[in-house]
């Protein structure tokens, strides 16, 4: 019976999966994007893709942890917004959950990192600065890079034309606004280097 019921289970969790796969396909079909998904990617959360532009995804990357913190279904946001825009995601990364990715140009996460659940990663203002400007502006646009084998935290904002070098890690709760060294902790709001790996 207990044998019966894994199977069952995993069988269930399986065609779950599944689903995400087809809705994010069918996703970027009704909103005119493209979408780049190896098979052997694993979406244990929904994932959404309803921006115009271009959504690449590395070999054996992970959507969503059953284990971490979720609030609503955990689903992930991939929004490549303008026709233009390009998200591009390296080989083995590991996202958590309720993450938002927004580009309104560019954003690249490299290989092997690890994503905490809550990061959001845009590389846009997407208003004006000016009061007068702010319904009609987008504000201005800067790409966003993440190097390699990067560590983001729990609910870490990374903003635009910001880039985090190779084996750094963020701390939780940090807000980046400039780049980041390789090979170090950062920390804070805004973020600051404050230890060498």
């Amino acid at each position: 019976m207990r044998y019966s019921l894994r199977k069952l289970c995993s069988l269930l969790k399986k065609s779950r999966r599944q689903c995400h796969r087809w809705k994010a396909f069918f996703d970027a079909w009704y909103f005119d994007g493209k979408l780049e998904l190896p098979p052997k990617t694993k979406m244990v959360v929904p994932v959404l893709i309803n921006g115009r532009g271009q959504v690449v995804v590395g070999d054996r990357v992970t959507f969503g942890d059953s284990k971490s913190p979720k609030s609503g279904n955990g689903a992930i946001l991939l929004q490549a917004r303008d026709e233009g825009s390009r998200i591009i995601i390296g080989e083995k990364t590991a996202f958590s959950n309720n993450v938002s990715l927004i580009a309104r140009k560019h954003i690249k996460v490299g290989s092997f990192c690890l994503i905490g659940d809550g990061v959001q990663i845009v590389d846009a203002d997407f208003h004006g600065i000016k009061p007068s400007e702010r319904r009609r502006s987008s504000g201005s646009v800067e790409s966003v890079h993440i190097g390699d084998n990067v560590w983001l935290g729990s609910r870490v904002t990374i903003l635009k034309g910001v880039t985090v070098g190779d084996g750094s890690i963020i701390a939780a709760g940090a807000v980046v606004v400039s780049d980041i060294p390789s090979s170090v902790i950062a920390a804070g709001v805004p973020a600051k280097v404050i230890k060498t790996l």
